[in-house]
């Protein structure tokens, strides 16, 4: 009995080594951002952390230069004193530009990398995407943890709809919906959530800012978190109340008319003002309304012109060739996308129910 407990000790002792020396020959990328050389290369910057004997942890930044078609871990591991892996990579960014060319390579090779998690969450940047990666940032330890934190509560409590490498990925090999990511700005020692980008297939053909994005993400699935500036009172005085979502629900149907698709959308909204407003008393029945009719009027007017931008670009990343194939049969993505979406009509219903507002003095 006391020999089998030395030799499991022993094990035990030798696998802690093992690990020890497997730990010390990687190198773990948290974060990796991808820019634009040229139709056969691209730039890849990658973030590690490095631990110091004195337990502080500073964050190195590698970048190579490496064909596109070729996995960029794999081409910088010729560059690396230690293996590099992804199991840790939180965010991938692709500059503008790259991504204004096709993310097909890029976005493959992190698919098809089976230590890269499908949650990875994705972003497009205003500039050069290694730039976002190079800087400090005053409230993360790290560009990584600073980025996908961003982004992280930007859909849980604003205005981004859901999103990551798997959606992304789905949506891509779906013939009906295109797909689209968040857009990102560099601003000194901060990033800024500006919109979402909207692509082609894999490239990236437009935006929409941030305004319009809560009518997408409401438009889109069932929601509890987005924000949402009304302007009301006369032109000579405006107001302006902030309408935070607690809950939005929408319903979208689709029918055929005279060889025309006619889409019905109805977003049912919940939502609470939290703080008062100068010269406006959020106590009166009569105000509520007013505001509640406001923003009625102006998400509706916001998703038509929303929905009109997309038609002209000719993508669908609300998928609304989806409720078609699955309403009427026989709808192929080829005449969906060539000859009915262009012409389809929307018709959009909004009801709007504040249910708490914010009284300072």
């Amino acid at each position: 009995m006391i020999r089998i407990v030395i030799i499991i000790l022993t094990c035990l002792m030798l696998s802690g080594c093992v690990q020890q020396r497997i730990l010390d020959q990687v190198q773990s990328v948290h974060s990796v951002a991808f820019d634009y050389v040229d139709d056969d290369s691209v730039k890849g910057t990658l973030t590690m952390p490095k631990f110091n004997p004195d337990k502080t942890v500073d964050i190195s930044v590698f970048q190579k230069v490496s064909p596109s078609n070729e996995s960029f871990r794999l081409s910088a591991n010729s560059a690396s004193p230690k293996a590099i892996t992804s199991g840790q990579a939180r965010v991938a960014l692709f500059g503008q530009e790259l991504a204004e060319n096709g993310v097909v390579h890029t976005i493959n090779t992190l698919y098809r990398d089976p230590s890269v998690g499908t949650r990875l969450y994705l972003a497009v940047t205003e500039g050069k995407a290694g730039k976002f990666l190079e800087k400090s940032y005053p409230l993360a330890d790290s560009p990584s943890l600073y980025i996908s934190d961003l982004i992280k509560q930007n859909i849980n409590g604003d205005n981004l709809p859901r999103t990551d490498l798997h959606y992304f990925v789905n949506q891509y090999y779906d013939p009906f919906q295109d797909p689209f990511l968040p857009l990102l700005k560099l601003s000194e020692d901060k990033v800024n959530v500006v919109g979402l980008a909207i692509f082609d297939g894999y490239k990236y053909v437009g935006k929409i800012n941030m305004h319009q994005a809560y009518v997408f993400k409401s438009m889109l699935h069932d929601s509890d978190s987005g924000k949402y500036p009304i302007k009301f009172g006369d032109y000579s005085r405006p107001n302006t109340a902030v309408v935070e979502t607690l809950e939005s629900k929408r319903k979208r149907k689709v029918k055929m008319t005279s060889g025309t698709p006619v889409f019905d959308i109805t977003i049912k909204i919940r939502g609470k003002i939290n703080e008062n407003i100068k010269d406006i008393n959020l106590k009166d029945p009569k105000t509520i309304k007013k505001v509640e009719k406001e923003m009625e009027d102006s998400v509706k007017k916001n998703g038509l012109n929303m929905l009109k931008v997309l038609q002209e670009k000719h993508v669908d990343p609300l998928g609304f060739g989806s409720d078609l194939k699955h309403q009427v049969r026989g709808i192929d993505s080829s005449e969906w996308r060539d000859e009915l979406y262009s012409r389809a009509q929307f018709n959009i219903h909004v009801k709007v129910n504040i249910v708490q507002t914010g009284i300072t003095e």
